[in-house]
């Protein structure tokens, strides 16, 4: 058995995790992940492949490389690996696409975004992947800003008040290109997964180890030259909503009830309320 921690939550895990921060072992675990041979797996689930199923109080999930999952009442993440999958694929899959699903059950808010700790503050960036989220994350941590998520920010939105960031991942995934601008030698570093060539820089320090209030999101996106620009309250909420992080795949076709669809629309419209967001431009490329 493995014990760690993330977001906030003792997490107790029949998988190994080398992505998480390990903890010493402890009595009662917010969250368990559970490794099962199908015997336990819902009849009734209709499965499709990279698509999840939504059931009361329960997620359903099956990728043909992988195997299926299954997310209990935001405590429980139950995997069945397929024989022989890759590891570093079942992983990553499991502290990304099923443990963000863990935490929408638990009623927090994610945006597609990178942040990092400022004078106290978590700074964020939003964009879609591809658009430098990462890139800009990792640059910062180098300048000596922790690093507080790489690709999906967590917070608690309450009424009035700026919403609280929670540490994610102390690791930041890059694609060759960008770790060579920062000073990196990629074929030091382990892939993703073997069928892709982004890799994984881990880190042993510069990482926030507590929740911090939001204070500004910048909204990336291209021009000639570098420039920050003021949103107006409606293309804040808009640009909050469209980066919410279930908007894209895997998570787009999620058949959200009524009352969790009104709650997370709800939340997005009080962090563009009590946050400061602007739009930076700049250049695309690395420069």
């Amino acid at each position: 058995m493995y014990f760690y921690v993330s977001h906030g939550l003792n997490i107790q895990s029949e998988l190994q995790l080398p992505e998480l921060t390990p903890v010493d072992p402890f009595p009662a675990p917010d969250v368990t992940i559970r490794i099962d041979d199908h015997g336990a797996m819902p009849a009734d689930v209709q499965w499709v492949n990279g698509q999840w199923t939504f059931y009361p109080q329960m997620a359903c999930i099956a990728w043909d490389v992988v195997g299926t999952v299954v997310v209990r009442d935001g405590r429980e993440i139950m995997l069945s690996p397929v024989p022989n999958v890759e590891n570093a694929l079942l992983t990553n899959l499991t502290v990304t696409v099923a443990f963000n699903m863990l935490l929408y059950q638990r009623g927090l808010f994610l945006l597609h975004a990178s942040a990092v700790a400022v004078n106290g503050f978590a700074v964020g960036f939003v964009g879609a992947s591809g658009w430098g989220k990462s890139t800009l994350a990792a640059f910062m941590q180098t300048r000596g800003y922790p690093l507080i998520t790489d690709d999906a920010l967590t917070m608690v939105v309450a009424d009035d008040a700026m919403p609280l960031v929670l540490p994610a991942v102390p690791q930041i995934k890059l694609w060759p290109d960008a770790l060579v601008s920062l000073g990196a030698v990629p074929d030091q570093l382990p892939r993703v997964y073997s069928q892709i060539e982004k890799r994984t820089q881990r880190l042993r320090g510069g990482f926030a180890d507590g929740m911090l209030p939001l204070h500004t999101l910048y909204v990336l996106g291209f021009g000639d030259q570098p420039m920050i620009e003021p949103l107006s309250l409606q293309d804040a909420v808009k640009e909050v909503l469209v980066h919410w992080y279930f908007n894209a795949p895997p998570y787009a076709n999620l058949g959200h009830s009524k009352p969790a669809l009104a709650q997370h629309l709800r939340a997005g419209a009080q962090v563009a309320g009590n946050v400061t967001i602007r739009r930076l431009r700049r250049r695309w490329g690395l420069a």
